[in-house]
């Protein structure tokens, strides 16, 4: 029989992307509980309620991750309990726009959302993420 390895089992968290995110759950600070025995695997993961409908799925693509990789892990059990992000300090949303690209005219009806949306598709397919806000500043 061999033994589960504690660092082992590190790297396949640090490896596995929250959902939510795209980023790893121990950078997120995700990762409640490791347990780690002879050929077993408990792991409580803390998940937000936005993504409550992939609990199940992430939960499952955990245990089956840890089965995967870690070659003495017979058992992997993943428990998901409620995880609640820290509000960000104010004047600090995180985000992590590169570029913004903003399309005006002052006049109505020349075609703004419609440059700006073919702008967008352009953009993601060659690759880019991309956002795309249409407002009307004056209501």
């Amino acid at each position: 029989m061999s033994v589960v390895d504690q660092e082992a089992v590190d790297r396949v968290l640090q490896a596995f992307q929250d959902p939510e995110t795209g980023r790893s759950v121990v950078t997120m600070e995700q990762v409640r509980d490791v347990q780690v025995g002879d050929n077993r695997v408990e792991v409580t993961l803390g998940l937000t309620t936005f993504t409550a409908p992939l609990w199940e799925e992430t939960r499952a693509a955990l245990a089956d991750r840890l089965r995967a990789q870690l070659p003495g892990a017979i058992e992997a059990d993943v428990k998901i309990v409620e995880h609640a992000r820290p509000a960000s300090p104010v004047g600090s949303i995180g985000l992590t726009a590169k570029g913004i690209i903003a399309v005006g005219s002052g006049k109505g009806g020349v075609g703004k959302s419609t440059v700006a949306a073919s702008l967008a598709l352009s953009l993601k397919q060659s690759g880019c993420k991309v956002g795309l806000m249409d407002a009307d500043v004056y209501g």
